[in-house]
């Protein structure tokens, strides 16, 4: 439908295949347009898709699917309020939701059932005359509707109506300069606290005061001046008590031959007003006592101070304009950035709901003032952001011209999961490594960033990093020991939300040509990595799906559609099919071992002089392979390799096509499944083992992972019936492994392997489809076990 998008995939016939890239095209781009497969309608019609690859020999194959558009219908509309109270003059504004949110046709209409009380434009409902009336949303498509009811009061006068829109401030030093103080409007409430010194301050600090024509001058430390405004009679008198009266107990106000101005000075605790000449004393505000107090004797005319409000006027105001700042703002792809609104009158207090709005969306979003650039947006684009005040009378508005500038990027970033754990507590394992790093630090280049996350261990023996904390580290040239650069508090490193958090931080803060991402811990295969030791008895792992709902999330939080360059995982035995399956959509290359490795892991000091000197991504993968195996020794156990996830996807499909044609074609009974479980247990075997004889009395088939190639070897001399399917796979499991290297003692370990029900961890609530996407696979291996 349109706005909807689907992923279309390709697939290749032949062996040997070797595609050096892949293009795509629309027929229509009206009508769907195509990115990288994702194809997304744009309207109503019908459109082809064409895929083409092309192989490193220049050969070329074209395929096309067809694409049918449809709109998409509306189901419903709803109002975001259904009932409410505005003066007549006054404004309220109403904001239509249509079902669904991706319906073609959001067009509505409006009508009133009664234009004399109240109309409406565009969803702006205007009071014109007391009574209630009823506003009427329909939508152009399928005619649904919903219903507000307005009921419209008369203005009044004074401050009567507008009470309840009035908030009380009783403590003046919480205003700033701009706001008001408004006098007068005896319905408003009543005056309380402290407030005649605070007013003398705030005058000072350049607060202004007003009510219509009212104003407050200061005239001295001591004494301000009151120039009395409005009508005859618009204030309030205190009774013989000095309580103040309410609005049913008005009395007209007097005053010496029309004298409107009026000074209080304060003194002793007191404010007193005189009219210039004449001093009426008998008038005062008492500081110690929330109220008013009198002199018994009484002059002519007759005259009280009036209540004091703070941060309004009498009647509810409409701001009269809004602005921005900045008014300019550049930003790079991905960057946000908040813009501050500032409303005029400072006092208003009604209509202040603020609309904000982009002139492309494509370029950058806004919401509530914050600002979005795009992640495919180009540089030099711009657009407009607007602020408007709908439900104000005049609609005010600001702008903000956003432009996108090139985003400045580092050649390399490498994040650091580390997961100290018992690794670190027990041998400072975890440090070590920060050591080696840090061996280099004189040759790091100012655009290669290593930022470290430390967090799961009891106890960090060196560079005082805390184990109640999480720290974030980053490696800088020239210097000794690593640079916190932010402390949080403790998380578990076995959680989803801290990796997330991690990778977001990380991408944001350090954007790089290149970034790659290293688990630092043990590793338990598809048990997942990262035991933080602060957490359960034997510590909480961060489980395979725990990380790629972070990959996941992660991604969707940065609008990141592109791979990071690499995910490495000095860990134990997590080169297996399904966690590199896993990490494929969001990673190019993988790093992992097939076996237990030695608890001081990689070779720090070595490979980062790789990336230092910022060689290709698959020399620097190849160094951290080469230098792990010399470190262990040539005649070691131990294996490392490197895989191009980009090629998972056909080595996926050629793994599971296999497996259907196998099951179908041999594995027809409890027998055959038995023999198919002798033929993987005679595999080269791996997990906590040196013993690589094959034989089933070892105990390297802990986890239940094989070795991919031996396991492949066996299926092609055991299903002749399947040679193509099984020759497929080995062929994409060669275009998969980039690099492999091992001990001797290793044997054939060929860089990756896969999951078969063998020990204790054999049952289908261990090797469940939260943990593999090789369904098929799957299925098989649980078919008669």
């Amino acid at each position: 439908s349109v706005g909807s998008t689907t992923t279309i995939s390709v697939a290749y016939t032949g062996t040997g295949v070797n595609v050096k890239e892949v293009t795509w095209r629309s027929s229509n781009d009206n009508v769907a347009t195509v990115n990288n497969g994702v194809v997304t309608g744009v309207a109503a019609g019908n459109a082809t898709i064409y895929a083409k690859a092309k192989t490193k020999d220049g050969y070329t194959a074209e395929v096309s699917h067809n694409i049918t558009v449809s709109n998409v219908a509306v189901t419903g509309v709803s109002l975001d309020k259904s009932s409410g109270t505005i003066k007549v003059g006054a404004t309220t504004t109403l904001v239509p939701t249509v079902s669904p949110s991706n319906a073609t046709n959001k067009s509505v209409t409006w009508s009133t059932s009664d234009s004399s009380v109240a109309t409406v434009l565009n969803g702006v409902v205007t009071g014109v005359a007391a009574g209630t009336a009823t506003i009427t949303v329909t939508t152009v498509d399928g005619s649904r509707t919903a219903t507000f009811n307005v009921t419209v009061t008369s203005s009044g006068s004074g401050g009567g109506s507008g009470a309840s829109e009035w908030t009380l401030v009783t403590d003046a030093s919480t205003l700033a300069a701009g706001d008001v103080i408004v006098i007068g409007s005896a319905t408003k409430g009543t005056v309380a606290g402290d407030i005649s010194s605070q007013i003398m301050s705030s005058v000072s600090s350049g607060v202004t005061y007003s009510s219509d024509e009212t104003t407050i001058t200061e005239l001295s430390d001591s004494a301000v001046q009151l120039t009395l405004g409005g009508q005859e009679g618009a204030w309030t008198l205190s009774n013989s008590d000095g309580q103040l009266l309410g609005a049913t107990a008005k009395k007209k106000l007097a005053w010496d031959s029309g004298t409107t101005t009026w000074t209080i000075s304060i003194s002793g605790g007191t404010a007193t007003i005189t009219n210039g000449t004449s001093s009426y004393g008998y008038f005062m505000y008492n500081v110690s006592s929330p109220r008013f107090t009198t002199y018994d004797s009484s002059p002519s005319g007759t005259m009280l101070l009036p209540e004091i409000y703070l941060g309004g006027s009498a009647d509810p105001v409409d701001p009269t304009g809004i602005s921005l700042s900045p008014t300019s703002l550049s930003l790079s792809k991905g960057q946000s950035s908040t813009l501050t609104a500032t409303i005029s009158p400072k006092g208003a207090n009604q209509n202040k709901t603020i609309t904000w709005s982009s002139s492309n969306t494509s370029v950058a979003t806004v919401s509530n003032g914050t600002v979005t650039i795009g992640s495919n947006a180009s540089t030099g684009a711009t657009a407009t952001i607007t602020a408007k005040l709908n439900d104000a009378p005049n609609k005010p508005q600001a702008t903000c011209t956003v432009t996108v500038t090139e985003q400045q990027q580092d050649a390399w970033t490498i994040l650091v999961y580390m997961c100290g754990s018992d690794l670190e507590s027990d041998g400072g394992y975890a440090t070590g490594d920060i050591a080696e790093m840090l061996q280099l630090r004189n040759s790091q280049p100012n655009d290669v960033n290593i930022i470290i996350q430390t967090g799961g261990s009891t106890s960090w023996k060196r560079y005082n990093i805390s184990a109640t904390k999480i720290g974030r580290y980053s490696l800088e040239p020239g210097k000794s020991s690593p640079t916190l650069v932010q402390q949080l508090s403790q998380a578990n490193m076995g959680a989803s939300s801290t990796l997330q958090s991690f990778i977001e931080w990380g991408v944001n803060n350090y954007p790089a040509e290149k970034t790659g991402l290293i688990f630092w811990n043990h590793g338990g295969a598809l048990d997942g990595c990262c035991w933080d030791d602060n957490y359960g008895q034997n510590g909480d792992p961060l489980t395979n799906s725990e990380k790629l709902t972070a990959f996941k999330n992660a991604f969707s939080n940065l609008n990141r559609t592109e791979p990071l360059e690499w995910v490495g995982y000095d860990c134990c035995l997590m080169a297996v099919q399904d966690i590199a399956e896993f990490d494929s959509p969001y990673f190019n290359y993988f790093v992992a071992s097939q076996e237990s490795e030695a608890g001081a892991g990689w070779d720090y000091d070595n490979w980062v002089d790789d990336l230092y000197a910022k060689k290709s991504t698959e020399n620097i993968l190849k160094a951290i392979v080469d230098s792990f195996i010399a470190e262990q020794g040539s005649s070691s156990d131990q294996t490392l390799s490197v895989l191009n996830l980009r090629n998972m996807a056909a080595y996926k499909s050629a793994w599971e096509t296999m497996a259907s044609a196998i099951s179908s074609s041999y594995i027809t009974s409890s027998s055959a499944w038995n023999t198919m479980k002798g033929y993987v247990n005679t595999a080269v075997k791996y997990g906590y083992s040196s013993d690589y004889s094959g034989s089933a009395n070892n105990n390297g088939y802990v986890y239940d992972i094989f070795n991919v190639s031996d396991v492949l070897s066996k299926f092609k001399t055991n299903y002749s019936n399947c040679s193509s399917q099984i020759a497929a796979a080995q062929s994409a499991l060669e275009d998969l492994i980039v690099y492999n290297k091992c001990g001797t003692k290793a044997k054939t370990s060929c860089g990756v392997c896969c999951f078969f029900p063998i020990s204790q961890y054999g049952t289908s609530s261990y090797y469940t489809t939260s943990i593999t996407h090789f369904t098929t696979w799957r299925t098989l291996c649980f078919k008669y076990s």
